[in-house]
């Protein structure tokens, strides 16, 4: 899809589009057409380069899963089909964008891209948290400042619409920014535990690292691991407390990193004023285009509203 000229946009639209971003307290700011044409350009490789990474991951987990465990065990299998379908969610900001007319920054879908990346093909499919213990740890810090950062704009924009914004500290949405980050994360943990009980995926590692391989389809573990060994195991401490001390420490990890995140915030804010208004805004052109696609709608809903009205009527 090219991208059009400004001029192409009614100037009652656009108007209307500043005036509404106004009133529900989103930051304005104007992009030139080349810097449209270049978002145009650079989201469309990424967007396309993210769906056919993750569709083949989906595609190949499915595949290794009713294939007996062909390429990664079953659990694993099942994990990579979990985390690559819950990351179609990267399409959440254009989606956004095209609903309500707001324009996201490069940083928002780069952050995401890198953290579905990491988290997916990394950590799952290359298998790299086994290698690596601590990788899950920093993807769930990278996660919670994500979120705080998501967790601030969404705070700054509600406060903004009620001019109740306070730029010399930004207390309130620092603190609720944070909260935002928790309450995501822990969503995401039931998430992981959903996926473990419903479709026997490992997310919460219940299994360790070492016995996943061993994992037959209906989530027993085969006869190379002995009854005694399990025993031994799992009567320890480490053993019974395996799955919740994994849970528990991402959540401990979640909190710090969020906290991480939102003083970070705060000492940007101090060198740089603008962060909050510079990662979800309302461009006036593409807000144009917006309110032309709902003026649009509502017309052919009309049309085939009368159409069907002059049609009954003439039964």
């Amino acid at each position: 899809m090219g991208t059009r000229n400004f001029g192409e946009v009614a100037a009652e639209d656009v108007n209307e589009g500043m005036t509404w971003a106004e009133s529900k307290g989103w930051p304005v700011q104007g992009l030139t057409d080349s810097q449209r044409r270049f978002r145009h350009r650079f989201r469309s490789i990424l967007y396309w380069a993210e769906g056919i990474t993750y569709s083949l991951a989906y595609i190949l987990g499915a595949y290794s899963h009713f294939n007996g465990g062909s390429i990664w065990s079953d659990w694993q299998s099942t994990t990579i089909m979990a985390v690559s379908f819950i990351s179609f969610l990267y399409l959440l900001p254009p989606i956004i964008e095209k609903a309500l007319g707001l324009t996201f920054s490069f940083i928002v879908d780069i952050l995401v891209a890198a953290d579905i990346l990491l988290s997916l093909v990394f950590g799952e499919m290359l298998r790299v948290y086994e290698t690596i213990p601590f990788w899950d740890t920093i993807l769930h810090v990278f996660a919670a400042i994500q979120l705080v950062l998501l967790g601030f704009v969404v705070a700054l924009k509600g406060d903004r619409k009620r001019g109740q914004v306070r730029e010399d500290s930004y207390k309130e949405e620092l603190v609720f920014a944070f909260m935002f980050s928790v309450c995501m994360l822990v969503l995401w943990e039931m998430y992981e535990w959903a996926c473990d009980n419903l479709f026997l995926a490992n997310m919460q590692k219940a299994i360790p690292y070492d016995w996943q391989d061993h994992v037959l389809s209906e989530g027993n573990l085969d006869s190379t691991i002995t009854d005694q060994q399990i025993a031994d195991y799992y009567r320890t401490r480490a053993g019974y407390a395996y799955a919740l001390q994994d849970t528990m420490k991402d959540l401990l990890v979640d909190a710090l990193g969020a906290l991480c995140g939102a003083l970070f915030i705060k000492v940007l804010l101090h060198k740089r004023p603008s962060l909050g208004d510079n990662i979800i805004f309302v461009d006036p052109y593409e807000m144009g285009l917006a309110l032309q696609r709902k003026e649009g709608k509502a017309r052919r809903k009309m049309k085939r509203s009368a159409a069907r009205f002059t049609w009954h009527s003439t039964k």
